[in-house]
């Protein structure tokens, strides 16, 4: 039988929000250990949440991974990207500026309406002074 090992620190959406906080706090990046972190609502970073967050910095693409799963309300225009798909995505950086999102894996798990890639619906920058590197 396989020795089973407990959840590496961080990886409960408690501890997501814990490090997002502290980062916020501190004007610092929240930096994220190997692991895949389950979120039940999007992380907004706006002028009025997390607002002094740098960024978020994983551990690598695929070693630390970014879920959610909540069904998506109507029909997403992938082909043209005209759709507001603000209240849809996991992360939503909206109206700041120099942010960092980087070396971490963003995944969608649930179903869509419209015929849609999961990775066009992971992410939804509004601002053109954020830095998505992957």
């Amino acid at each position: 039988m396989a020795e089973q090992r407990p959840a590496p620190i961080g990886t409960t959406e408690f501890d997501l929000l814990n490090i997002l906080r502290a980062a916020n706090d501190a004007a610092d990046f929240a930096y994220l250990e190997a692991g895949t972190y389950k979120i039940t609502s999007q992380i907004r970073i706006t002028p009025t949440e997390y607002p002094n967050l740098k960024g978020i910095i994983g551990k690598g693409k695929g070693n630390t991974v970014i879920t959610f799963d909540w069904a998506q309300k109507f029909d997403w225009d992938s082909n043209t990207n005209e759709t507001d798909a603000r209240s849809e995505c996991g992360i939503l950086v909206d109206g700041v500026h120099n942010k960092t999102l980087k070396d971490f894996s963003i995944r969608y798990e649930g179903s869509f309406t419209a015929k849609a890639k999961a990775t066009l619906a992971a992410f939804r920058v509004s601002t053109f002074k954020t830095q998505i590197i992957t």
